[in-house]
């Protein structure tokens, strides 16, 4: 098998964790008002409040039950949230959605970044740090527009549901990733 740099999973990893993100908050305003809600600031709330308020503990998280782990259940909380949003047509149903991926959030960044760069010299750390945080903004961007024309034929509980099983596929790769578990 061919040898991947260090920072390739985490890096996919990374752009489909942006990716599930970005479709959510990008097409959330319009499917709440497709729902009939006036706003989606109580959604926002809980996704951005929830994911600063509890960022903070993240790294006690994942050294208690390992980068793997880590990984592995963030990536199907977030495609639990997208399942919730596209299952439960309603307010309470979008606000769960929220919850589960401010819950992945907290924990994405910060666990790519170590599995990237857990190992690597003081010099190679700045590198695969920028290599991580461009996949997730590579995800985040291109995922908006990448599921518009679906939105557009399918409807958006469409598109959140076809970004789940994507979220919680992407756990496939990392028991091979080096690091501690």
């Amino acid at each position: 098998a061919a040898h991947l740099p260090r920072t390739a999973v985490p890096l996919a990893l990374s752009v489909i964790a942006g990716g599930g993100l970005a479709g959510y908050t990008s097409y959330l305003p319009l499917y709440a008002g497709q729902l009939g809600q006036r706003s989606v600031a109580p959604e926002f709330a809980v996704l951005v409040g929830g994911t600063a308020l509890a960022r903070p503990a993240a790294g006690r998280l994942v050294d208690r039950v390992g980068q793997r782990s880590a990984v592995v259940g963030l990536l199907a909380v977030e495609s639990g949230g997208l399942a919730a949003a596209a299952a439960w047509p309603a307010a309470a149903g979008l606000l769960v959605a929220a919850a589960l991926l401010a819950a992945a959030q907290v924990l994405s960044l910060p666990v790519f970044i170590l599995l990237a760069t857990g190992r690597l010299p003081a010099g190679g750390r700045t590198g695969a740090v920028a290599a991580i945080t461009a996949g997730y903004d590579i995800g985040y961007r291109a995922a908006a527009p990448g599921a518009g024309p679906g939105a557009r034929r399918a409807g958006h509980p469409a598109i959140f549901a076809g970004a789940a099983p994507v979220a919680v596929c992407g756990a496939r790769p990392v028991p091979r990733v080096g690091g501690s578990s």
